[in-house]
């Protein structure tokens, strides 16, 4: 039997953390961890109430004798912050949208390089709300948990996590 908040006289059941190594399917089944991330929301792919971060691994062949500047940008993505690691350095964190370019160059070698893009997600699609219209609400109060009035939907609403677009080295 799948339980609704209408079915429940309007109320969420008491939470329940199950915590491993496991996906989640779109009914909210147990099932295998994903072994591949493609771009896109990771809640669609096996982890929607997922609190943590995931690491987006690439590798980059750089050519160095031209001198040129190795700018990333990350392209469209959802995060709390993001962290870019050149090599297993720290190369600099990208705290909002508009911040999205790091200058990438002295942290490279010539040949391949490890390029590690740590998404940071928040405790939202944990704890909750759940049942807000999306964009409604401008902040969490007790009443953002209720499942009634205009702002609530009986279905479940998570925010998306993850890189969307792809990522781009710019040469300037």
């Amino acid at each position: 039997m799948h339980l609704s908040c209408e079915y429940l006289n309007r109320m969420e059941i008491e939470d329940c953390y199950i915590i491993g190594d496991f996906g989640v399917d779109s009914e909210r089944n147990i099932v295998n961890e994903p072994r591949v991330l493609r771009f896109g929301d990771w809640c669609l792919q096996g982890y929607p109430n997922y609190p943590g971060s995931i690491v987006y691994h690439f590798v980059w062949d750089a050519n160095l004798k031209t001198r040129e500047r190795a700018v990333l940008e990350l392209g469209e993505y959802n995060a709390v912050t993001v962290e870019v690691r050149v090599n297993g350095v720290t190369a600099g964190y990208v705290p909002w949208r508009a911040a999205n370019r790091i200058d990438i160059t002295e942290y490279l070698e010539e040949g391949d390089n490890s390029i590690d893009i740590e998404v940071m997600g928040s405790p939202r699609n944990l704890f909750g709300p759940f049942h807000q219209v999306e964009g409604r609400s401008i902040f969490t109060n007790s009443g953002a948990f209720r499942c009634e009035g205009n702002d609530s939907v009986s279905e479940y609403v998570l925010k998306p996590y993850g890189l969307f677009g792809m990522v781009r080295i710019c040469k300037k």
